[in-house]
């Protein structure tokens, strides 16, 4: 048995989801970030608000810790597509996950291949308040979804309340800017590309208020801010035989979740 299990739901692991806060204050480059860190996840952040269409992927691993106190891992392999404001989509193949995931501005269609079932739910008819709202709806955080925001540094940042800049590290041979920050139960690290596209390079979180303090690791590449995405790319042709379930189910369908990705709303991401 499992120390802790939950349910995988919504893997649009679009990001670092905005929840429910612990009622510290937002630092946002308050004296407990670096100036030089803020100034570089800004920049970072800019780069991405500005990009009105893009997609990238993510190759991401999660722990999950058995009884024994083992840590073992599950990877998976995300694509993601933005077309601002209010559509957006994911692909996700992995270990224990086969779903498609489509946001065309009015509703959230989540197609699980494993277990054969869909389901479609009204949502609101921007990114900002979709993610929202899923989290609030579902009760769970996914990591990534703070890189879809309007305003991602307002995101990354709202309960950090330490920050620093750790130096010029390589990921997967691109030089990128290594910065580390503290919030109420996590750590979490990001890398940042060294160019006149400061992209996200790599994203690691340290869930310490989790037995084990297990991680969720992601490298980011494939970016494309020029992406010329139709609307068909975000609407989802459903399959025959596929059983349409209440999207609530899917999270109940899917068998065991791998409890990082998807933690409660209680517990945070990065920035929330």
């Amino acid at each position: 048995m499992l120390q802790r299990r939950m349910r995988w739901l919504l893997t649009v692991s679009l990001g670092l989801l905005a929840g429910q806060a612990f009622g510290q204050a937002p630092a946002s480059g308050g004296s407990g970030v670096e100036p030089k860190a803020d100034e570089i996840l800004q920049r970072m952040s800019k780069c991405l608000a500005g990009a009105k269409q893009f997609s990238f992927q993510a190759q991401d691993m999660v722990d999950e810790i058995l009884d024994s106190g083992q840590k073992i891992q599950f990877s998976s392999t995300r694509k993601i597509a933005v077309h601002r404001p209010n559509r957006a989509s994911a692909e996700i193949s992995g270990d224990v996950l086969h779903e498609r995931i489509r946001y065309d501005g009015e509703t959230l269609t989540v197609l699980d291949h494993k277990q054969n079932v869909y389901g479609v739910l009204k949502v609101p008819d921007n990114i900002d308040e979709m993610l929202d709202y899923v989290a609030e709806y579902f009760g769970v955080i996914m990591p990534l979804a703070d890189l879809l925001f309007s305003d991602p540094y307002e995101t990354f940042t709202h309960n950090v309340w330490l920050g620093r800049y750790v130096g010029l590290h390589q990921v997967l041979g691109v030089k990128c800017h290594h910065l580390a920050f503290q919030q109420e139960g996590l750590d979490w690290q990001i890398w940042i590309e060294d160019s006149d596209q400061p992209l996200p390079r790599k994203l690691v979180i340290t869930y310490k208020a989790f037995p084990g303090q297990p991680q969720y690791i992601a490298f980011l590449g494939e970016w494309n801010l020029a992406a010329q995405l139709p609307d068909s790319a975000f609407t989802l042709e459903i399959p025959e035989g596929l059983e349409k379930i209440e999207l609530k189910r899917i999270r109940e369908a899917a068998g065991t979740g791998r409890m990082p990705v998807d933690q409660p709303a209680a517990e945070e991401s990065p920035g929330n």
